[in-house]
């Protein structure tokens, strides 16, 4: 691992220094803090140059002795807390038959005073329309725009050509599936949990009066998918009842079940213990478990950087709720 590298307030490389700092990544709102304990008092931020763990000092959180703690935003942080607005006269922001990166660079042009950059090459991936939610923060818009294309958001930080500063760049790139079946000597360590003591059959009723109420049975399936067909019964079956009154058609009632349905079904989890070199946020990760017949899909969501001295550990966490 690069060792961590600090900056001033121009984003010229300052230090060495002893330095310790929990940096965490992520495609959520609460994974992008950063806690800093470092005996350079002019130190304004610090990265790990080729990655996107870095980020400049927001303010002081505690005195404790010689080595004052800070506490900073990722660059993904960053892009948290800036929503993207349509331009002027039009409803919404939207871009149409462009390049992903030459997209990005359109709408990072706005965002943060255009502190990003984005690389002047092509990314070989094609937006041909894409329309922003309304006042979406800039992190899940961009990170949508990108997966709607197969692409994920891939930010590093990089030393500018003449060395001189410290350069952020966000791009696109394909998303890569990353493939395992459980394995000790595998290069992608997985710990699987698997939760079967949850419902398997949900009772959905909808718009309606007593026996005239719409009604839809969702049923769990032996691979983890959804359908209308029994396959628990008798002593294995357990019923949820949802009352969604407000679904007045089969299919509305349907999409509403289903979505409740994931969120009490039969859980399959992932933990990445370790992982390959080159594996970013976005990327898919399956894993398999043949003995327990579990398997797992989900897309890499965190990044945690453990710094302690001249050290970097890197920890990973994948999205939960994600049955295969």
């Amino acid at each position: 691992m690069v060792p961590v590298t600090f900056f001033d307030r121009e984003f010229k490389e300052i230090g060495p220094a002893l330095v310790s700092a929990d940096i965490e990544c992520g495609d959520g709102s609460s994974d992008n803090d950063i806690e800093i304990k470092t005996s350079i008092g002019d130190a304004y931020g610090l990265c790990i140059l080729g990655t996107d763990a870095g980020g400049f000092v927001e303010y002081l959180d505690a005195v404790t002795g010689e080595t004052p703690e800070k506490k900073a935003f990722s660059w993904r942080g960053l892009l948290r807390m800036w929503v993207l607005t349509p331009p002027k006269g039009n409803d919404y922001l939207i871009i149409q038959n462009m390049d992903l990166n030459r997209a990005l660079e359109t709408v990072l042009s706005d965002v943060l005073g255009g502190f990003f950059q984005v690389p002047e090459y092509n990314s070989g991936i094609t937006v041909n329309r894409y329309q922003f939610n309304l006042y979406t923060d800039a992190l899940t818009g961009l990170s949508a725009m990108c997966e709607s294309v197969g692409a994920r958001l891939y930010i590093h930080a990089e030393k500018s050509a003449d060395q001189k500063k410290i350069l952020v760049y966000a791009e696109g790139k394909p998303i890569r599936v990353y493939e395992e079946e459980f394995s000790e000597v595998s290069a992608l360590k997985l710990e699987f949990i698997r939760d079967d003591m949850k419902y398997n059959h949900m009772i959905c009723m909808g718009k309606g009066e007593l026996q005239s109420r719409l009604r839809v049975d969702l049923y769990l399936q032996e691979d983890g998918t959804f359908g209308t067909r029994k396959h628990f019964t008798g002593l294995y079956e357990r019923q949820y009842y949802y009352d969604d009154n407000n679904a007045d058609t089969v299919d509305k009632l349907t999409a509403d079940g289903l979505k409740k349905f994931s969120e009490i079904c039969p859980v399959k989890k992932m933990k990445i213990k370790k992982a390959p070199e080159g594996i970013e946020i976005g990327d898919i990760v399956k894993g398999t478990y043949a003995a327990e017949n579990v398997t797992v899909v989900a897309p890499l969501s965190k990044k945690i950087y453990r710094v302690m001295g001249d050290r970097v550990t890197v920890e990973y966490a994948v999205k939960e709720n994600s049955n295969g």
